[in-house]
């Protein structure tokens, strides 16, 4: 199937406020191609990266992977003698994955585990690290980081934006649909974990 590049005046028409964005991306060398009419796919470096079309997630790629704003850790690493290491990863609050994928890219990695508490967030990450190249170990977890292990809480949009990347958790003191079970770091670690950890990225509400 012939998927066409994204023009500027395709994204100018349907994909307001993101257009300049996305046509700087363009202008960068990026290759940008709509798969369907919720998801595009961008090429970064020989890896291609997928996105929701509506949301958050361009801005997420525009900070990660276009701006590389996590580069200070790849210099740090190297300064601490950890450059050659097959590092363990532990990122929490990971939305579609964008942080693992970049440091899958950047370093040497043993296992990654990534927890998402939003199911649609965490069902995207899926298919983003479907169609990746990596021989890294990648465990994806669908819960919340918390205090303990026993809680069921509340996805909320109340925060921010509410966006894709802006879902927060609160304890669910009623039934609700959209609940998720926390998860401690101690959990984390005890089972999922089979070495120290030397990265913890936290990015949560």
């Amino acid at each position: 199937m012939n998927i066409p590049i994204v023009s500027r005046t395709y994204y100018q028409k349907n994909l307001q406020p993101y257009a300049e964005t996305v046509y700087d991306f363009i202008s960068k060398g990026f290759k940008v191609k709509r798969i369907d009419k919720m998801t595009l796919s961008i090429m970064a470096n020989e890896e291609k990266y997928f996105l929701r079309r509506h949301g958050s997630d361009i801005k997420v790629f525009e900070q990660v992977i276009v701006n590389e704003e996590y580069r200070s850790l790849i210099d740090l690493l190297e300064k601490c003698g950890l450059a050659n290491t097959l590092l363990s990863v532990l990122d929490c609050g990971s939305n579609i994955g964008l942080f693992s994928a970049w440091i899958l890219n950047k370093a040497r990695v043993k296992k990654i585990v990534s927890i998402e508490a939003d199911l649609e967030n965490y069902v995207f990450q899926k298919y983003v690290f479907s169609n990746m190249r990596y021989n890294s170990d990648v465990e994806l977890v669908n819960k919340a980081l918390w205090s303990d292990s026993e809680s069921t809480l509340k996805i909320s949009s109340d925060f921010r934006d509410g966006q894709q990347w802006a879902k927060s958790v609160v304890p669910a003191l009623e039934i609700y649909p959209n609940t998720v079970k926390s998860i401690s770091l101690n959990q984390v670690y005890d089972e999922y974990l089979d070495q120290e950890i030397h990265i913890l990225k936290i990015d949560i509400e």
